[in-house]
């Protein structure tokens, strides 16, 4: 089957394109700066066509972002039981990432997807406690990127949750310069303690948190963190990536429904995923031990929305 493919673009020349068949992914993010047109998120070679699903563009991570301890977890009294996919025996990052969504609507500026488990994969009802829908619409408001999404407890039991995005940023953002001279800023105080990329329940806060709030370049950190406590204006987080010898800024938003980030840097240093989460990694084992960990509990007929907003600009 062709990979179904929906190309957006705006009055400015900032296009974006998204792979409907393939999670929803917006996989190809191209704002521009300066009169040139910056192409700002990393994907594997040939991504737009068929093939087996990979990770890259801008991965939705729905109903759990991060592992889940050995492919399994106790919701209610029962037990469930996951795919495992991080090649250590874990699950990792939820459901609708790599199963084909419907396009509900496309025009010139923004598309709109959706997946529902009973619609589109009716054997994920055995291995969450409640069926769920997730809307997501992707459009270009004056050179930006802005991103919706909503979730529905279409189920008659309580819906847990969490959602994250997964942008992969190419480096050096721009293509001038080197990948170690970005600066990257996430306005983070503390770090949640990780054992096998999954929360302890403690948090820390380690040296590398102050360079990273005033503006960190990469510099051969090597970082696979999930950060909280995050610093808001309005309500809004804000991180960016700069780099200074291409003169760009790559800026992202979201609302306080993201109260946890992730970076995390590839090893092959083709990109740095600045990650907003609802909820961090292995929340339920976090759950039964009394630690909020951002899981919501959304019951039946009720909905939940998030934001995020993508642009680049001058440095």
């Amino acid at each position: 089957m062709a990979a179904q493919i929906v190309t957006l673009r705006d009055r400015f020349g900032t296009t974006a394109r998204v792979r409907v068949d393939r999670g929803f992914n917006l996989f190809d993010f191209r704002p521009c700066v300066a009169g040139r047109c910056v192409e700002v998120l990393w994907s594997p070679d040939g991504f737009e066509f068929d093939g087996e699903p990979a990770f890259g563009g801008m991965p939705i991570l729905f109903p759990f972002a991060g592992r889940i301890d050995a492919a399994r977890f106790e919701y209610a009294g029962r037990q469930y039981q996951l795919e495992e996919g991080d090649g250590a025996g874990n699950a990792i990052h939820g459901f609708v990432w790599n199963r084909p969504w419907r396009l509900l609507q496309a025009s010139d500026t923004a598309a709109t997807g959706q997946f529902q488990a009973s619609v589109d994969d009716p054997s994920l009802l055995a291995r969450w406690p409640s069926d769920f829908r997730i809307t997501a619409r992707y459009e270009l408001i004056d050179g930006r990127l802005a991103m919706q999404f909503e979730i529905d407890n279409p189920g008659a039991a309580t819906l847990p949750f969490g959602l994250a995005m997964h942008p992969y940023s190419r480096l050096p953002l721009g293509g001038a310069g080197e990948a170690e001279a970005i600066e990257v800023r996430v306005p983070a105080r503390r770090s949640w303690r990780l054992e096998r990329l999954m929360p302890t329940g403690e948090l820390e806060t380690p040296d590398f948190l102050t360079s990273l709030r005033n503006g960190m370049t990469l510099d051969g950190q090597v970082l696979d963190a999930v950060l909280t406590n995050l610093e808001s204006s309005d309500g809004r987080c804000e991180t960016t990536l700069t780099n200074r010898a291409a003169n760009v800024c790559l800026r992202q938003t979201f609302d306080a429904s993201f109260g946890h980030c992730t970076v995390y840097t590839p090893p092959d240093r083709q990109a740095i995923c600045i990650e907003p989460y609802t909820a961090v990694p292995n929340p339920f084992d976090l759950e039964l031990r009394g630690i909020a960990s951002g899981l919501r509990f959304l019951p039946p007929g009720e909905s939940f929305t998030a934001n995020l907003v993508m642009e680049a600009n001058r440095a």
